[in-house]
């Protein structure tokens, strides 16, 4: 596709195929997602991409932690405790949509629930790329990394979806860091910054007709000029 194709078009995916993801395809994709840029070339990603035997365990264990409640204990804060208002309210508007549409109403806790382990279970992705950055000697990641990291990221989700497969960045699942190492074997001095669920999308589900509005450039912009 054109480039300004597979950016106006793509979309957070909620709804996979059961359907095998070739690996040649894959690693093709992470080819081209590592030629993103990084600060003097550090190029700090790494990856650990999850399917087969060991991904359906993990997402077992997700969505028993998940049902009952455990303590979480992600490597990092994803976002404020209190995001500013504006963005509160897209926020809002992005939830509120996605439920009408999938028809969960506001007081059905059933589907409510139902809604928040579809997220553990990586929306029937067959196949799940950790990203994570190594820690510092301070022990710690620095802001730097994760812009080079975002760069990647979406590098990798641009080139992906260029192949005919979709993709949805999650950070739900990183609640649970201790699990997620337990299948990936990813170490301890490590960040695990998001997952991504990569998969043949499933076009027949309602869910995979959902967008999110996007911003005016006046809402965003300032040009200055002579």
């Amino acid at each position: 596709m054109e480039v300004s194709e597979v950016i106006k078009e793509r979309y957070s995916c909620r709804k996979f195929l059961n359907k095998e993801v070739d690996k040649e395809l894959l690693f093709e994709c992470i080819e081209l997602g590592k030629q993103a840029p990084s600060s003097k070339n550090t190029q700090p990603w790494k990856i650990c991409v999850v399917k087969g035997n060991p991904l359906k365990l993990l997402v077992d264990d997700l969505v028993k932690a998940a049902k009952e409640k455990q303590p979480f204990s992600p490597d990092y804060s994803f976002e404020p405790k209190k995001l500013p208002e504006i963005q509160q309210q897209r926020a809002k508007k992005c939830g509120h949509d996605l439920f009408k549409l999938k028809g969960v109403g506001r007081d059905d806790m059933i589907k409510r629930n139902a809604h928040m382990l579809e997220n553990f279970e990586f929306f029937g992705a067959p196949v799940v790329i950790f990203a994570y950055l190594d820690k510092s000697i301070q022990g710690d990641c620095s802001k730097g990394m994760y812009l080079d990291a975002g760069l990647f990221i979406q590098n990798l989700w641009l080139s992906i979806r260029n192949s005919g497969l979709e993709a949805c960045v999650l950070y739900s699942v990183l609640l649970y860091s201790p699990l997620i190492r337990k299948y990936t074997m990813i170490p301890e001095n490590t960040e695990i910054i998001c997952a991504m669920a990569v998969g043949y999308p499933d076009n027949e589900a309602v869910v995979t007709t959902f967008r999110t509005e996007k911003m005016e450039l006046s809402e965003f912009v300032t040009y200055i000029e002579d």
